[in-house]
């Protein structure tokens, strides 16, 4: 990341990473193969409490629904990472966090997206600066997950 300048300018990607750091979204997610090694490699009861959040310098941040569930994974961080590495072929995981926080299935994620309202005007208006259609496409798509964030757990 290169060190900014109160004077220079700043990235769209930079203000992007910026906003979802602060609201607590990750910025560089989990990608399906480390899911799918971080299921197997804990099994079905410990999955379903807790969620792999970011993935960021070989550090696998993991999400937990309670504080119990983070005690008992962080007493069982060497059988994982064992694990892990083996279901990955290698080291590509080098350490393991645990944070408490808000645990949704991806399901529930999308549905709380898809009950944000954004009308097509105010979509328009925030996007207008933009010309590609994708990047327009990104910047609704992290509107809404910001106001279902900012209406709270659904637990």
């Amino acid at each position: 990341m290169r060190v900014i300048d109160s004077n220079s300018p700043l990235t769209i990607k930079e203000i992007l990473n910026k906003v979802l750091k602060e609201i607590g979204i990750p910025v560089e997610p989990v990608g399906p193969e480390l899911k799918r090694a971080w299921e197997k490699a804990v099994g079905p009861l410990i999955s379903s409490h807790n969620i792999p959040y970011s993935f960021k310098r070989g550090t696998l941040t993991v999400l937990c629904s309670s504080p119990h569930w983070m005690l008992e994974l962080q007493m069982l961080k060497e059988q994982i990472l064992s694990k892990l590495h083996a279901e990955l072929g290698g080291q590509k995981v080098k350490r393991l966090a645990f944070k408490l926080g808000q645990h949704l299935s991806r399901e529930e994620e999308r549905q709380k997206e898809l009950n944000v309202e954004i009308s097509k005007e105010e979509a328009e208006s925030l996007t207008a600066p933009l010309k590609d259609k994708e990047l327009k496409e990104q910047v609704v798509r992290i509107l809404k997950a910001i106001r279902a964030k900012a209406q709270g757990p659904s637990f």
